[in-house]
């Protein structure tokens, strides 16, 4: 069925399409049995008095109707016979039997013709004027109670089937009018999204910008108002999608029900990375974000979409820091309660009052803020809830709120390593081109006690030069190794290789942790991964 179709099949056209259809095909069909009903009739007569030819001429025709009228009425047409006598006034019938009926005398009759006219639905007279009496006119009422039946029954079933065609197209449009408007919406709301979450990394921007040096008045001017145009665009779009919500009068429930897909996610390094960043956009407030974690909360997975959980979580922290005075702190805290891992945002803000607070994560609802729109809340807590944890906010007016996040804790996958293991091994290789790297596990190494020697290796040609001529005692020795070493000669995998293939005591301590690649390569030579900003936490293992 072609769109154009769909397009005329509208509610006011329908009725209609589907009236002139009947009664076009209802003209048809009646047209087709009206002529066939003609044809039979003048069939049935005419073969009759060829039959009776002699008869007639001999002038018994009133005889020869009487000795044949179960022969004329056996046949399922002829329902009426009758012979009239156009002499007298009142054109009395000589002979009649079956049906009663007015016959539909005419001049025009001619003698030894046959003449058919319509009498009634269906029904019809079949005249015949007797040459040799020209004052007798022979009259056939012919009628099928089976044709009409079929005539009825053709009609009835093009009805149906016309309106179960109808409906069936309507169906379609409907369907097809409802994906458009889905579509319309989830586009609407993915723009009002991210017209809402862009504004956070703007001000990130405009914060860095502010601290560069160097920069001409003319190149600052120009990155200024490119920030700004981008922002006035990010809320000229939330503007319109509100403006066609409010016009059209639909809401998408399900808007948030495809968050990407998830993965086992480590929360402690995506919150601290999203925690440095909070204090680049608030450089005034940067010693006020605090950043709170349980010891055992440090190598916590969570099945979450990363994106969708930090820029969630993202949102959630600018309503906290929006809702605080500038001299009062922000907390973020990680921890762990019943197999689930838990983030907590507190702030000493002006807080929310309890008549309010059961609408908070409502969309459209916004306390508190200047042309809030409440979309942060709520697609955090579809995205939270759509994971299988639990999103609940406490407050008290004048004192303050705690979002709390409550999510499923999983697995830690294949790769990754929470702890080191040093097992019996008395010398650690540390191959990384951070210096503080390297001061960090001196300080964490001499605490296991002096007897552990450290060989410090800033660069991959030092380290498998040195691994080479000790490839004999290699078993005895620990290895932790960054992955971007910042050299032509190659990286962490390139030392790891020359170190052993399978060989357990080695470690990949990096923030490329998140890369595909460096797992899989890793994967490869049996070795673990420890993030960078694990490492201050990971226990080191001894024996």
């Amino acid at each position: 069925m072609s769109m154009r179709l769909l397009h005329l099949v509208n509610p006011r056209k329908a009725v209609g399409l589907f009236t002139i259809a009947v009664l076009v095909l209802a003209a048809a069909l009646y047209i087709i049995f009206d002529f066939y009903l003609n044809s039979v009739g003048k069939e049935i007569a005419g073969s009759w008095l060829q039959s009776e030819a002699v008869t007639i001429q001999e002038g018994n025709l009133l005889s020869s109707i009487s000795k044949n009228q179960r022969v004329l009425l056996s046949s399922q047409f002829v329902k009426g016979v009758q012979l009239i006598d156009t002499s007298t006034s009142e054109n009395q019938p000589l002979i009649e039997f079956g049906e009663q009926f007015i016959p539909a005398l005419t001049e025009q009759l001619k003698l030894g013709s046959l003449y058919s006219f319509a009498d009634g639905f269906l029904t019809r007279q079949v005249l015949y004027r007797v040459p040799e009496r020209p004052d007798l006119i022979l009259s056939f009422r012919t009628h099928s109670d089976f044709l009409t039946r079929s005539y009825l029954a053709a009609v009835a079933v093009f009805m149906f089937f016309l309106l179960f065609l109808f409906v069936n197209i309507r169906k379609v449009e409907s369907r097809r009018i409802a994906a458009e408007n889905k579509n319309r919406i989830l586009l609407g709301e993915v723009a009002a999204r991210v017209a809402h979450d862009i504004r956070s990394p703007l001000n990130t921007l405009n914060a860095v910008l502010e601290t560069i040096d160097g920069l001409s008045p003319d190149s600052k001017r120009l990155l200024t108002t490119a920030i700004q145009r981008i922002r006035e665009i990010a809320s000229g779009i939330a503007d319109q999608n509100r403006l066609a919500q409010k016009e059209s009068g639909t809401k998408s429930e399900n808007s948030v029900s495809n968050n990407g897909q998830t993965e086992p996610t480590l929360l402690f390094t995506l919150i601290q990375e999203l925690i440095e960043e909070k204090r680049t956009h608030y450089p005034n407030r940067a010693t006020l974000i605090q950043w709170k974690t349980m010891t055992e909360s440090y190598s916590q997975f969570a099945a979450v979409n990363p994106s969708e959980f930090k820029r969630s979580l993202s949102n959630l922290i600018d309503n906290a820091v929006e809702a605080s005075p500038i001299e009062t702190p922000v907390v973020v805290s990680l921890g762990r309660a019943q197999e689930h891992v838990t983030v907590e945002i507190t702030d000493c803000g002006r807080g929310i009052p309890s008549k309010h607070l059961s609408r908070i994560g409502e969309k459209g609802f916004s306390h508190g803020k200047e042309r809030g729109s409440g979309l942060g809340v709520y697609y955090a807590k579809k995205s939270i809830e759509a994971w299988g944890g639990k999103f609940s906010i406490q407050s008290e007016a004048g004192k303050g709120t705690t979002v709390r996040i409550s999510i499923p804790q999983v697995t830690a996958p294949a790769w990754y390593t929470g702890s080191i293991p040093l097992g019996d091994s008395k010398t650690v290789i540390i191959v990384d081109d951070d210096p503080t790297i390297h001061a960090l596990w001196q300080d964490r190494l001499k605490q296991i006690g002096s007897e552990v020697m450290i060989e410090h290796f800033f660069d991959p040609d030092s380290a498998i030069s040195w691994i080479v001529q000790n490839r004999r005692t290699l078993g005895k020795y620990l290895l932790l190794t960054d992955y971007n070493l910042n050299s032509q000669a190659g990286d962490g995998i390139t030392v790891l290789e020359r170190f052993g293939v399978c060989h357990p005591g080695a470690v990949m301590v990096t923030s490329a942790f998140d890369d595909r690649s460096v797992r899989d390569r890793c994967g490869k030579l049996n070795v673990k991964i420890l993030p960078k900003p694990v490492m201050n936490f990971a226990p080191i293992l001894v024996g």
